[in-house]
Formats: structure tokens, sequence, C-alpha cells
């Protein structure tokens, strides 16, 4: 008999791998999500992938939500930046979970700032900041903080909703870090008053978010209809700006350009400003392009230094990848190379706000 070759059959195209992470959450919930391997699905262009998230409460009830993936941006150039700013910012408010309540979400809140104090990433983030701390210009104080794109505190997806609480949590205890107040009294260690000025701002947030930022002393800002940027007039050189993973074409022209914070901490403006180069340099580059590329080289050209936010392992993809940056003290730079470089700065700073002018006259009609 002549042999046959048995072949064990193909696998399905695109088979279904999946891929399955429990985020143990701190009121005995916990979330998990599923998502399909990047080899168990086709690479195309069409609709955003989605992710499964299935909530278990503590008697062993679970509820499952479904929520789109962010969408990859195209970078290089197919996409226009309003396009793209109008897909990042949301409708509105995110709805309110069901059986969410403010007593619910502030302790929450007030778990997960337990936890950190006790984590290895808040030791390391004190002495980060005591070192941007010596950097900046002696007797000086930071008296507003800024908190951009935090996200919904309360709304259905448990998980992108435990990632803002932890980002809220980092921002607070880096405002007592950086302005030394109490926030039970309001003072320092000294007795004496701070004041200090405390926003956030995120289209997303519902009633009950601000219900809960405003008993955390943080106020809330809107932007006016047609707007982008309400919290941008509070960035000042006396101010602290928290904005993790801000996408560069709502942070460099909105927030950053001439706005230079004394302590910036989200994504590398280094990186933001490569990828606006990409797109200002395509085919299709608008003044809102050259407007982002003129901004990240300002702030780049500042007397700054930069250091890798330190790592956070009570969720993954809460605070990293991100980078502090601080302006430098006055008197670091006293040799005659550093002031050549300060002239030399100087004069670029000059003359890109010069050019920065007439591209933002082109910018002005634009709709965003």
């Amino acid at each position: 008999m002549p042999h046959t070759a048995r072949r064990a059959p193909a696998p399905p195209p695109f088979s279904s791998r999946t891929k399955r992470a429990t985020l143990p959450l701190d009121d005995g919930w916990s979330v998990v999500t599923t998502t399909k391997s990047a080899r168990a699905r086709p690479r195309r262009r069409g609709p955003p992938s989605s992710t499964t998230t299935t909530t278990t409460t503590p008697n062993g009830s679970t509820r499952t939500t479904l929520a789109a993936a962010d969408e990859e941006l195209d970078l290089h150039g197919s996409q226009d930046p309003h396009d793209m700013l109008t897909a990042h910012v949301p409708t509105g408010p995110m709805p309110i979970a069901p059986g969410t309540t403010k007593a619910r979400v502030l302790h929450r809140v007030n778990t997960c700032r337990t936890r950190w104090a006790e984590s290895a990433c808040a030791a390391e983030v004190r002495k980060l900041v005591a070192r941007a701390g010596q950097a900046r210009k002696r007797g000086s104080r930071l008296r507003r903080a800024v908190c951009l794109g935090l996200g919904s505190l309360s709304g259905e997806n448990a998980a992108l909703c435990a990632r803002s609480v932890w980002q809220l949590v980092a921002f607070l205890e880096l405002v007592k870090l950086v302005t030394g107040r109490d926030e039970a009294s309001g003072e320092d260690v000294e007795g004496e008053k701070v004041d200090v000025q405390v926003y956030a701002e995120d289209p997303v947030f519902n009633a009950l978010d601000e219900e809960v930022l405003r008993d955390v002393g943080v106020v809330v800002l809107r932007a006016a209809e047609g707007e982008v940027a309400a919290s941008a007039q509070h960035i000042a050189p006396d101010c602290m700006v928290f904005a993790p993973f801000m996408p560069w074409f709502v942070m460099l022209p909105h927030f950053l350009r001439d706005r230079h914070p004394a302590l910036y901490i989200g994504s590398d403006v280094a990186d933001m400003l490569e990828a606006a180069q990409r797109r200002a340099d395509g085919h299709d580059a608008t003044p809102l392009d050259h407007v982002s590329v003129l901004a990240a080289r300002a702030s780049l050209a500042q007397n700054r230094d930069t250091a890798p936010f330190p790592l956070f392992d009570l969720l993954d993809g809460a605070l990293n990848p991100m980078v502090v940056s601080w302006v430098k003290r006055e008197d670091d730079d006293d040799d005659d190379d550093d002031d050549d470089e300060r002239e030399k700065g100087e004069s670029e700073r000059k003359e890109d706000a010069d050019a920065g002018e007439q591209l933002v006259e082109g910018v002005k009609g634009l709709h965003v």
C-alpha cells in the first residue's frame, strides 16, 4: 500500500488567541480584561479593535463591558491634526457606572493613597522632587498645579477608572511635595498658610467626578464651546503640570505653546517634537503642525533637566512611561560656555517666536 502523508489540519486564519489580565482593585473588586493577540487578528484599516472588561464584585457577581481600544494614529501625514483632535476630544462627560457613589470613589482614592505612601515609587518620587526643588531658583515655591487628561473616576469602564484613580493619587501627592501644603490645615510644616490653586481639566468629567475632585481640593475647569484649553491660562513659571499621556497635537499647541511651567510631568517633549516634525514635514502639513514644532523646540530650549518618572508597579500603564522635567537653578550656569549657549538659545527662541507669530495668524481661522 502506498504511503499516504497525513497532515495536521491547518489552523483557521486569525485563530482566536486571547490574552487575559486580572487587575485587582482596592475594595474587593477585580477587573479581567480580555483582548485578542496581534497574531489573532488581521492588520487592516477600519474600526478600532475592542477590549472586553469583566468586573467581579466581592459577592461573586460579574459585569462585562466592551470598550473600544484607542485607534493607532498615523503620525506620518495621512491624518489631519484637526481630525485627530476631533477624534481625541470626547463628545461629553462619561456616563456614571451603575451603583457608583461619591463615598465609594473617595474610599477607593483614599485606599490607593495609603498604598502609594508605602510603595517604592513614592519613595523615588520624593527623591526626584527634592532634586528638582533644589534645582529651581532658591526661595521659589510653586503656587499652582494643573492636571490634564485624567479621565473619569466613575465611568463604566472599571479598568480605565482604576488607572485614573492612581493618576489622581500621584497628582495629589505631587502637589503636597512641591507646594509643602498639608491638605487638612492648608499650612506648611512651619505653620505658614499656603495658598495653592489646584486645577483639573478633562471633557469626560461627569458630575460625580467633579464632586470627588472638589472634595480632594481640585477645581474642575471646562473649556468654552469651540475652545480646547481652559486651564492653559493657569500654566505659568510657578506652576506644576501633570499630563499623563496627552497627545502632542493637543499638548503642544494648546498647553505648552509660550508656556514654561517650573515642573512638568508627562510625555517626553523630545518624543512629541519628533512626532510633530514628521507631520510638519509631510505634504499636507498645516500651520498647526508648525506651531506644535515651534512649541516643542521652545520648551526644549529652556534651561531644564529631565528624568524618567520612577517605575510604578501597582498598576501597569498608569504612570509609565513618563518624564519629569524641571527648570534648573540659575546659579548652576556660571561659566562662559553656558552663557554662550544661553545667548544662542535666546536667539533661536526669538527666531522661532517671530516665525510662530506668522503661523499663529494662519491658525486663528482654524476651528478646533
